[in-house]
């Protein structure tokens, strides 16, 4: 099997690649950090008798998305895409009008999955989401335009709520173009892992938090290496659109990975059409 990704050279996904690399299964990694793309792609290669290709990728630069699109047309098949990659806490940035949390977790992944369908429609998609989603911070029903879709999304000051819109917006409008073309679009959590979303270089919390809140999570939650099955399982298990695959255990925050319903307020079909609709028109506005 040939697998796109995104996020390989983060802790989540250095394993989840690890895994399937030992499975025999060849890689594009999509990456922002060319350097150490090429150093887990050598790794992978020495390790396993496997193929990895690398191309320059970054959500926040959209140029750099449709670059990496007429690369991927030269592909005769790829079987499954995994949609890792994704930011936290961070500083506030609205460089592009909308601020960055939205344009990496859900605006521009909506655009890219839709234009990788049209390349490749048999594609299997796997969107990596959180638990957060099931969190509401808007209600679509009384957003007119697109203009104001953006209002409301920047008005959100918490970083926290930030991310959790982030998620569940990305979850509605993939459900939505899977219904729009009739794709393979499932979803996936890892459960809770210290990981680079709380990498000190973001910069989104005081010093004595870094000192003290990741060490913590290494001996209260999962490693790496045990969250990546939920990923690993989303991919080869077969289960209905309406569910996700997430860890068992309190909160489903760690555990082996076992199947759950999604929440109903993500399978609206109006109201997913609704943001489908208006985020390729938010888009024209960025």
């Amino acid at each position: 099997m040939k697998i796109l990704i995104s996020g390989a050279t983060g802790g989540i996904g250095e394993a989840t690649v690890n895994y399937l690399a030992s499975l025999g299964n060849d890689f594009i990694f999509l990456v922002r950090n060319t350097k150490l793309g090429t150093s887990l792609k050598e790794e992978l290669e020495k390790k396993y008798p496997v193929h990895v290709d690398l191309i320059p990728f970054d959500y926040f630069d959209k140029n750099s998305i449709k670059e990496a699109l007429i690369t991927l047309k030269s592909y005769p098949t790829i079987h499954a895409f995994i949609n890792i990659s994704g930011i936290y806490h961070q500083k506030e940035d609205y460089s592009q009008t909308l601020e960055k949390t939205y344009l990496v977790n859900y605006l521009y992944p909506l655009y890219f999955v839709e234009e990788l369908l049209n390349l490749f429609p048999k594609i299997k998609i796997i969107g990596v989401s959180s638990l957060s989603y099931s969190f509401s911070f808007l209600d679509l029903k009384n957003i007119k335009d697109a203009h104001e879709l953006l209002r409301k999304l920047n008005s959100i000051q918490e970083k926290t709520k930030r991310y959790a819109l982030s998620k569940k917006l990305m979850m509605m409008s993939f459900l939505a173009l899977a219904k729009e073309k009739n794709a393979y679009i499932r979803f996936c959590h890892p459960g809770i892992s210290c990981t680079n979303l709380f990498a000190r270089k973001n910069h989104a919390y005081s010093e004595l938090f870094y000192q003290l809140v990741p060490p913590l999570m290494n001996v209260f939650f999962m490693k790496k290496e045990k969250a990546s099955l939920s990923l690993v399982a989303s991919l080869e298990k077969e289960f209905s659109p309406s569910c996700w695959v997430g860890p068992r255990g309190f909160f489903h925050a760690y555990g082996s990975p076992t199947i759950y319903p999604l929440k109903k307020d993500v399978l609206q079909e109006k109201e997913n059409q609704k943001l489908y609709q208006l985020s390729f028109s938010l888009m024209n506005l960025l």
